[in-house]
């Protein structure tokens, strides 16, 4: 990928997630990286991305939000005239305030999906919500008014397949999201983004609670129970379940058509070799398809067998 900047670009990287890797890669090739902030709370990716960075020799800092000048005044010193930032946006207004004063630095920040689903998890909850297709697009923050925000007009679309899980479709954006980027910051060294006022400027960031990831067998029927599963893989072991005061991980489960008698959702209603797990949802049943625990991973009729759960033994 050779470089055809127009104009001088120096990025500094705001590393939130792990979808700054590709690009920071990118940015190296192309001798276009100022230098990379991390975020104040370090994450496995974030303590990986730092041993990286340091073995490569690379400048970075960590993010202090009660030393806002002293990041501005490093940002400066690395002559960084544009900034991206990857799940960061939540902790820059100060440092935006700052940078409204010089005008130094313009700043976009990386999203995926509709404003709807804006925040550090907009992959799982479009999966958890069957979300069909999805979009990778930039907003910018303008330095002068930070409340605004503006939004590029050309979007790059992704297909979700009903079997997709959050893995899947973040993969999908990480081998595309370098070339993304590139065409992104050529775009802007030539002084031509296409951007427009947003619609949605007051978007709320989705957040995810640990009662988030549990099944609830009176109000979700099958294929959200399926979804939910989908969208915790792999990070959060699919979805939760509870039996007998115990919680077990739901990894993969599927809709099946299987006589439930009209018994309460959540009713186990057979286990088998042949049939799997079978259990009672409010419009039908599912098969609990991959289960695991502190133990390991486990087929759904394994898994009952080795643990003692039968049929008509019931999921809180």
């Amino acid at each position: 990928m050779a470089s055809t900047m127009n104009k001088a670009v120096k990025v500094v990287v705001f590393a939130g997630n792990h979808f700054c890797g590709p690009v920071i890669e990118m940015l190296v090739q192309q001798q276009l990286l100022a230098g990379v902030v991390l975020p104040q709370e370090p994450n496995a990716f974030t303590s990986q991305l730092a041993q990286a960075l340091a073995q490569s020799q690379l400048p970075m800092m960590q993010f202090d939000p009660l030393q806002i000048s002293a990041l501005h005044n490093t940002i400066n010193s690395w002559e960084a005239n544009i900034g991206l930032s990857f799940g960061f946006e939540g902790q820059l207004n100060g440092l935006l305030a700052q940078m409204s004063a010089s005008n130094s630095v313009d700043m976009f920040a990386y999203q995926t999906g509709e404003a709807k689903f804006a925040g550090d998890y907009s992959i799982y909850w479009q999966v958890r919500q069957q979300v069909k297709a999805t979009s990778a697009r930039w907003l910018k923050l303008t330095l002068q008014q930070p409340s605004a925000v503006y939004q590029m007009a050309n979007e790059v679309d992704f297909n979700i397949h009903p079997m997709d899980t959050t893995g899947c479709v973040e993969n999908a954006l990480l081998q595309q999201i370098a070339g993304f980027c590139y065409q992104f910051l050529h775009l802007f060294s030539q002084g031509s983004l296409d951007l427009a006022p947003a619609f949605n400027q007051d978007v709320q960031r989705l957040s995810l609670k640990d009662d988030d990831l549990r099944v609830d067998w009176r109000s979700m029927n099958g294929e959200q129970i399926c979804a939910l599963a989908r969208a915790g893989n792999p990070h959060f072991g699919g979805c939760v379940i509870t039996i007998n005061n115990t919680d077990i991980n739901l990894q993969q489960a599927s809709v099946v058509d299987y006589p439930t008698y009209g018994v309460d959702a959540g009713m186990i209603c057979a286990t088998s070799e042949s049939d799997g797990v079978i259990v009672a949802t409010l419009d039908g049943a599912i098969a609990l398809d991959i289960l695991s625990n502190v133990d390991g991973l486990f087929s759904g009729a394994r898994f009952c067998e080795r643990f003692g759960i039968h049929a008509g033994m019931a999921f809180k």
